[in-house]
């Protein structure tokens, strides 16, 4: 007899979860915090739900001082990534989460520090996505307009070179303006939303003030913050070879020469005050320009032999 009860109570159980699959697949879940943060603590708390484009606040009261937790109730959907505000001004986030229809834990450390590739803003649920496409670290966001912070968005932290900045905020266009390591500032940026997202990536261009290739010239920008450029080196695909001396012009960062030779280049060579070169095959598609950074440098390999 209560062989024949267990058995009628699993068939229930079994028959309910393929008519109702809901049944093992609630709307929502228990979550708990824990935080495993030294001196810090959690003051607030914002989901995205993957796919949905809006950075939604996790209803967190009060704050997690060290060592405490807190239970929160989440849709059960696929989070493309939990963000931890905390008291010390530093962002925690954990990434891809597949939330469990149980309670589930998620414990918050220094491992999870907001460090590298994106960092989140949140000052709405509606994102404004900011690429920082520049060879150099960006120091500073300062938006334009009335009632927003008039600080730098990313205080200390440098946005760095292909990293972007989702700034979560609830307006239909942005004015703002980016400032390079050595404090160049950009014309200012104004983005319309488009739908839920609005784009906007920081480029060369908007440190040069308007200029342009110049006509029948090889255009030569320097994008190496901390150095400067002494002089230019052209190897033309069919013509000899020949040397620039900018001598007292030497290009700082952003500035920029124009070579007055109208043929096909095999690549260039800039020279800066240590006498490091740094070798360009082409133009930057944007600005049509032979743009001289850090990643084009010629790392001398034989520099530790010679020194001894």
């Amino acid at each position: 007899m209560e062989g024949a009860r267990l058995f009628a109570q699993c068939f229930n159980i079994l028959l309910v979860t393929l008519i109702n699959p809901l049944f093992l697949f609630p709307d929502s879940v228990d979550l708990v915090i824990r935080n495993e943060l030294q001196s810090t603590s959690i003051t607030s708390i914002h989901y995205l739900v993957a796919g949905s484009g809006r950075m939604r606040d996790a209803g967190l009261r009060g704050s997690i001082p060290p060592g405490e937790s807190a239970s929160l109730t989440l849709p059960f959907r696929f989070m493309d990534r939990i963000v931890f505000l905390t008291d010390s001004k530093g962002n925690y986030r954990n990434m891809s989460i597949a939330l469990s229809p149980m309670v589930d834990t998620i414990a918050v450390s220094r491992a999870d520090r907001e460090f590298g590739g994106l960092f989140d803003v949140i000052m709405g649920d509606r994102p404004y996505i900011i690429h920082n496409r520049t060879p150099v670290p960006i120091t500073g966001i300062i938006l334009h307009g009335d009632g927003l912070p008039v600080e730098s968005l990313i205080g200390p932290n440098p946005l760095m070179t292909d990293e972007t900045l989702f700034l979560w905020l609830d307006t239909d266009s942005l004015a703002f303006t980016a400032i390079d390591i050595e404090g160049n500032r950009t014309m200012p940026f104004e983005i319309r939303r488009v739908g839920i997202a609005a784009v906007a990536s920081i480029r060369i261009s908007a440190f040069l003030a308007g200029s342009a290739k110049p006509d029948g010239a090889l255009w030569v920008i320097n994008g190496i913050n901390g150095e400067s450029i002494t002089g230019i080196e052209v190897y033309p695909l069919y013509d000899e070879p020949f040397f620039l001396d900018l001598g007292e012009a030497a290009l700082s960062l952003w500035q920029s020469a124009a070579v007055q030779y109208a043929g096909e280049v095999e690549h260039i060579v800039c020279v800066d005050t240590m006498g490091r070169t740094y070798s360009i095959g082409k133009p930057d598609q944007h600005t049509e320009a032979f743009v001289a950074d850090w990643w084009h440098l010629d790392f001398d390999f034989g520099f530790p032999e010679r020194r001894r």
